[in-house]
């Protein structure tokens, strides 16, 4: 699949002198084969009666199962049972998420489970942290 990212130039001279032609008529860049583009959101909460970093990341559901299946080959991710489902997601969080303390060293991070909307999954984390 070829995947498209068109930038428009405009001059805002034109924006100054003319409002209503303010439309990317001028100049058009086609570039070819940018990589796809993908968002998530992560809270970061933290907690000071736990001690603890309280985590929420929403990932799309079609993103979420395209790179768990290229980690994880013949897998059908959709419909799969919870448990086994937060296996894969605890995978995934630990290789791909991580918190560091002031001493560049890796939190450990526990991975509470997941819930799933329309079209997203969050996925919810914490990580002790009582260091000062």
């Amino acid at each position: 699949m070829l995947n498209l990212l068109i930038i428009f130039a405009l001059r805002l001279s034109n924006f100054a002198e003319s409002p209503q032609k303010f439309f990317p008529s001028e100049r058009i860049f086609v570039v070819k084969n940018m990589h796809d583009f993908h968002t998530s959101i992560t809270e970061v909460t933290y907690n000071s009666s736990e001690k603890a970093f309280e985590v929420s990341i929403r990932l799309f559901s079609d993103d979420l199962e395209k790179v768990l299946l290229k980690e994880n080959p013949g897998i059908k991710f959709i419909g799969m049972a919870t448990d086994k489902k937060d296996v894969l997601l605890n995978k995934y969080i630990q290789k791909h998420f991580g918190l560091l303390n002031a001493q560049a060293k890796r939190k450990t991070m526990n991975y509470i489970g997941h819930e799933i909307e329309t079209d997203a999954h969050w996925l919810y984390i914490e990580i002790p942290f009582n260091e000062k």
